[in-house]
């Protein structure tokens, strides 16, 4: 089995243990078990979560180990799960009730390994501290692209740039000039969301500093992260991120750039060019291509006339890019579809509160029964302010083929 299936049926473990622990309480409560088999049972449970917990350090550890120097002294530095196993009152917890908070300070949390090669200018970010661990499943690296800003309030009012039309062009003598078009900009509110999760845990994870933090950073922090990239790019803006992919957020010049394709061999490099060349014309410079991993192979794959790799052989790692701009391929973009942006001018995170951990002992009969509720949440905001430097549409030679 390889490092990521056994990653994942530890989760499920996990949450199998958790389900079964409200199970028991649930009976508890109802007086269908008795107090001496709920502290047997949760015993029992605490000691596999524990096991699961720890083989899901090893795995971590193992998948880990090859990553690049870079990241690696990225890692070196305290994640959300180390903070909390760390924390004064977790060691001490004898001592009375475990109740605190680690705060991260808005790091954004993604130490995911994924490089950003592209230069840019940061609006300011003074909450950002790199090096959050995050299991590498699925880099964490979507939310790289964004500037952030730190605010105080809950929702951000912003001007939406409108369509623009240059009409400038060479004319001959007596004729009508071209109009050059600027579309009204609009007022626009970008609305903060809480995005978090919780879990219940045993006195034996609790206890056990490794096994802690493996839980904390993979089954909660991971997760949640997970679930902000995704709102990033497909979220709808009704009670959630209005992301990239949103109506309005995003140019579709798709078509436009198809009428430009040779009348025979157009491949979708040929589209890829043309795509850019739209892009180019607003005079705003392109700083990824996005692409599904499925896309990314199915343009490894073509060949030239000879039979030829276009991109190299088997022999030779292709190099993510396409005609000089970097592609950033995640199976959170469609298969077919594609994003061509310049990411820093077209929208910005706001950052309302940090990735927040909390656990606390005092929820429902957890102090009786010594379990403790983990809680990890964080609440901010997206706004795409300029639609014109975010292209989207179908990666497809013809409109009816995907």
């Amino acid at each position: 089995m390889s490092v990521e299936n056994e990653n994942a049926e530890l989760i499920k473990s996990l949450d199998r243990i958790e389900d079964n622990i409200k199970n028991v309480q649930k009976e508890f409560g109802e007086n269908k078990v008795s107090q001496k088999a709920l502290e047997d049972e949760i015993k029992k449970m605490g000691e596999e979560q524990v096991k699961f917990a720890q083989q899901l350090q090893e795995v971590s550890q193992a998948m880990s180990s090859a990553k690049s120097m870079a990241d690696a002294q990225a890692e070196s530095l305290k994640s959300v799960g180390e903070l909390a196993a760390s924390n004064e009152a977790v060691k001490n917890y004898q001592a009375g009730t475990v109740s605190f908070e680690v705060s991260t300070k808005s790091d954004t949390i993604h130490s995911s390994g994924a490089s950003n090669s592209v230069s840019r200018t940061t609006i300011t970010a003074p909450y950002f501290k790199a090096g959050m661990v995050t299991m590498p499943d699925q880099p964490l690296q979507i939310e790289t692209l964004f500037p952030h800003i730190p605010v105080t309030v809950d929702a951000i009012e912003y001007l939406k740039e409108g369509t623009f039309t240059d009409g400038s062009a060479v004319t001959a003598e007596g004729s009508k000039l071209g109009e050059t078009k600027f579309g009204k900009s609009s007022l626009a509110t970008a609305n903060c969301v809480n995005i978090g999760a919780y879990s219940v845990v045993t006195h034996q994870l609790i206890t056990n500093e490794q096994a802690f933090a493996a839980y904390v950073n993979t089954k909660m922090q991971y997760k949640l992260q997970l679930n902000v990239e995704n709102q990033l790019i497909n979220g709808t803006g009704s009670g959630q991120l209005g992301g990239l992919l949103k109506s309005g957020n995003y140019t579709d010049k798709t078509a436009d750039a198809r009428q430009g394709l040779p009348a025979s061999d157009a491949n979708l490099f040929d589209l890829a060019l043309l795509i850019k060349n739209e892009f180019e014309k607003q005079y705003i410079v392109p700083e990824r291509f996005l692409l599904n991993p499925n896309d990314w192979v199915g343009l490894c794959l073509l060949k030239d006339k000879k039979g030829n790799y276009i991109l190299g052989g088997p022999q030779s790692l292709a190099t993510k890019s396409l005609w000089g701009v970097p592609v950033m391929t995640t199976p959170l973009v469609a298969s077919g579809k594609y994003i061509l942006g310049n990411f820093n001018l077209g929208a910005t995170i706001y950052d309302r509160e940090a990735l927040n951990f909390r656990i606390s002992d005092q929820d429902g009969e957890n102090f009786k029964s010594m379990l403790y509720t983990l809680r990890v949440n964080r609440r901010l905001g997206f706004a795409v302010e300029n639609p014109l430097a975010i292209f989207a549409g179908d990666f497809t030679l013809t409109e009816d083929s995907h």
